[in-house]
């Protein structure tokens, strides 16, 4: 009894038990977080990224199919190309051009899980809306998988200590956990990124180690790709470490590179392809509206005034957007990588050990394995920076760190994995003259990582929801004095279409011709608008000459009382003066 006692304490201690004790351990930790974190840090979606992601989920959930409640006068504009019409015309409900169909999709098929309650009680304080909640834990489920095969894949690269470390500092990360409730792609996405590359290194390894044949490579390369395809279709821009993954493949493996690249090439192509095709029968480009993001926010289209242009190639001496020329994409480019470089990359993922990461550059490890994933990383890195710069919207300028265009944020696990690597062999270096050993220094170092996600547990809780400008309770008081088939024009549609249910037209340049256009194609019923149009500068962005169209509509509305001759919403709503306008064609209220 007492033989079998002991050899059941050394299982628990040393073997097998103790690795299922640890794993218990680490779910129940994060299960921990999660709780304490929902409790103390939730708040509503912050982003209209987000609720636009949301909306499309619900319609694709609904049996609508791949259709939008957000509509912009771009879109109109692609769409008037593609049916080579002389006029614009809005058919309801639209086709969506602007986003990848991964997260949405993903989202549909959690929404048809459990209860979800659209509507907000009007009896009691709002505190949160629980879609939003929802949301949280499906991308906080994301965040566990992808710390499983994170753990996996530094065990396999390294040893289980560094995996162990690894995955604790990364659960441990603030940025993370706050895009886990920003209800973004992001964390789907770095979870397909490390998902790829865990399989190729995989590949990689069995070939070389274990002489593994091209039978048991050749579906893992292929499987590969198709995940990297996956990721491709969270976030388009993502389609561009295809390029680093095919150089992994050639730089890995000693035979048949031809054959292997050939296949991560047809996984990768075999997962976008079918999307791409309906993306041209729609719209006549294959990423949609989303293919414009490198005229936006540049110095033809400053802010968001690309996605509000009814006719863009009016708003330059340029013809079409074809014709603007690399010198206005090498001026936006030149401005932003200065940004990503500056503010973006010393500030990778939210945690320092980043740093270590940076330092591991100088180390030479022995492993091949890691010497090729790690040149992958840097050049991945490399691709994102630039996409990232290019690609860069009024998105990032709302929400600099909280926002789908964060790409650099997918390669962060990746990253802490070698700076964790790294840590273990500075560790190493200081166990024969440090006397605590390597137990405290571990735990010391873990507690610095953690100190951001610790201190916002300890400090004050923050508000349920983002406001200004957005108060779910309002914007469905507001949406719910409209028929589903009528629509409004807002500053802030995703916010009209998760919330209020009601398709919303983003507001287009300005409110006399472009609007004119569009209220002949399909008469507009409301508009909305709150602190992003009205709580701007005075002098220079309400008034004066160049005063952004809108926001001097609600400056003389608001202020003056005054509405322009013949527009068509002339019954406002006062009780939100002066922090928001609602204007409709009757009185609803």
């Amino acid at each position: 009894m007492i033989v079998q006692l002991q050899n059941w304490i050394h299982n628990l201690e040393e073997g097998g038990g103790a690795k299922v004790l640890k794993s218990v351990l680490g779910v129940l930790a994060f299960v921990f977080v999660m709780l304490l974190y929902n409790v103390r840090e939730f708040q509503n979606l912050g982003t209209q990224e987000a609720m636009e992601q949301a909306q499309l989920a619900r319609n694709i959930a609904q049996g609508k199919g791949y259709v939008t409640d957000v509509v912009r006068p771009l879109d109109l504009f692609v769409l008037q190309q593609q049916a080579k019409g002389e006029k614009i015309t809005v058919t309801l409900p639209q086709p969506d051009l602007m986003n990848a169909p991964a997260y949405p999709w993903l989202l549909a098929q959690w929404m048809k899980v459990g209860t979800w309650n659209y509507e907000i009680s009007k009896d009691g304080e709002f505190n949160r809306f629980q879609p939003d909640q929802q949301i949280a834990y499906l991308n906080q489920i994301i965040f566990f998988l992808l710390l499983l095969v994170l753990f996996r894949l530094a065990k396999r690269l390294f040893d289980e200590p560094v995996a162990w470390f690894t995955v604790i500092v990364l659960g441990g990360t603030d940025l993370f956990w706050r895009f886990s409730q920003a209800g973004l792609p992001n964390l789907l996405a770095a979870f397909f990124v490390v998902v790829a590359m865990w399989l190729l290194t995989k590949a990689e390894q069995g070939a070389r180690e274990d002489k593994w044949g091209i039978g048991k490579v050749l579906p893992l390369v292929l499987l590969g790709g198709a995940v990297l395809g996956l990721a491709g279709l969270t976030r388009y821009s993502l389609i561009l470490l295809a390029v680093p993954a095919l150089v992994y493949v050639f730089n890995a493996f000693e035979e048949r590179r031809g054959v292997l690249g050939l296949a991560l090439l047809i996984g990768f192509a075999g997962v976008l392809a079918p999307w791409l095709q309906r993306n041209m029968e729609v719209c006549g480009k294959p990423f949609g509206t989303a293919s414009y993001a490198v005229y936006a926010a540049s110095a033809f289209f400053p802010a968001d005034e690309l996605e509000r242009a009814l006719k863009p190639e009016d708003v330059s001496v340029a013809s079409d957007l074809g014709k603007y020329g690399v010198e206005a994409h090498w001026e936006k480019l030149t401005d932003n990588v200065e940004k990503v470089i500056v503010t973006d990359l010393p500030r990778l993922g939210g945690t320092w050990l980043s740093a270590f990461f940076l330092a591991s550059l100088l180390l030479p490890f022995t492993r091949p394995g890691l010497l090729k994933l790690r040149l992958w990383i840097i050049l991945s890195l490399v691709a994102l920076i630039i996409t990232q710069a290019l690609g860069r919207t009024q998105a990032s300028s709302v929400s600099p760190e909280l926002n789908g265009e964060n790409l650099l944020m997918v390669l962060v696990p990746l990253v802490v994995m070698f700076g964790a690597g790294m840590f273990n062999v500075l560790a190493d270096q200081l166990k024969p003259v440090f006397d605590p050993g390597r137990g405290v220094i571990t735990g010391g170092f873990v507690f610095i990582f953690s100190l951001p996600l610790l201190l916002n547990l300890l400090t004050a809780r923050p508000s349920a929801w983002v406001y200004p400008p957005f108060h779910p309770p309002v914007i469905q008081q507001a949406s719910a004095w409209l028929k589903p088939e009528e629509w409004t024009v807002s500053d802030m549609p995703a916010a009209v279409a998760w919330y209020g249910q009601r398709t919303s037209l983003l507001i287009p340049r300005d409110y006399t011709t472009e609007f004119t256009v569009i209220h002949q194609a399909k008469p507009v019923n409301a508009l909305y608008l709150t602190s992003i149009s009205l709580d701007r500068k005075l002098l220079t962005e309400m008034s004066g000459e160049q005063a952004e169209p809108w926001s001097e509509f609600g400056l003389n509305s608001v202020i003056k009382g005054e509405l322009p001759d013949g527009f068509p919403l002339k019954h406002a709503y006062a009780d939100w003066f002066p922090y928001q306008l609602f204007l409709s064609d009757k009185q609803r209220w």
